[in-house]
């Protein structure tokens, strides 16, 4: 994780990121929200987006209303509508970027969508044609998956050093150290 948080208060884990102006605003609990959500190494990311904003939401134990949907407010977030959490959320990703993640997730959301064609019930014919065709490809596929996942570093096989899995900050601290 770019920022490995252990508590609910990022900030406090790592006071630098109050100096990224798009952070300043930001509570504790939508810091936090932010880097479980995107983060490439977080531990929610086997979640679909959609339901992972959601799951991290009622993780974090943000507001809800007397019925128990969320508030206003959280549905905002969720819903991707509140523009001070999209400009955060856009600057976390560019601070994180990595070209072989972001193929490694496309690939991920192309596997998943096979995955749901595959296993529908009623499919149409050129759906049915698809999933045969996905289904001769798929292992062939999955081969191709672990190969990105060595490249993205995403492998616990890779034989990369615990420095390497390391945020840049925790690096940096144990170099001064």
């Amino acid at each position: 994780m770019l920022y490995p948080i252990k508590t609910n208060d990022p900030f406090k884990e790592y006071p630098e990121l109050k100096m990224v102006p798009e952070f300043q605003p930001l509570s504790e609990s939508r810091m936090a929200w932010i880097i479980l959500v995107h983060d490439y190494k977080s531990p929610y990311r086997n979640y679909p987006i959609d339901e992972r904003k959601e799951v991290v939401a009622n993780d974090l134990q943000f507001r809800r209303e007397k019925g128990g949907r969320f508030d206003f407010n959280a549905r905002q977030i969720i819903q991707g509508k509140d523009e001070l959490i999209n400009k955060a959320v856009e600057k976390y990703k560019k601070l994180q970027f990595n070209q072989e993640r972001e193929t490694l997730l496309a690939f991920d959301n192309q596997l998943r969508h096979i995955s749901e064609l595959l296993s529908k019930e009623d499919k149409s014919q050129a759906e049915l044609k698809l999933a045969l065709d996905a289904a001769v490809k798929l292992p062939q596929l999955l081969k191709i998956r672990k190969e990105l996942e060595v490249i993205a570093g995403d492998r616990e096989d890779t034989g990369m050093t615990q420095k390497e899995n390391m945020s840049i900050i925790d690096q940096v601290n144990e170099d001064e150290g």
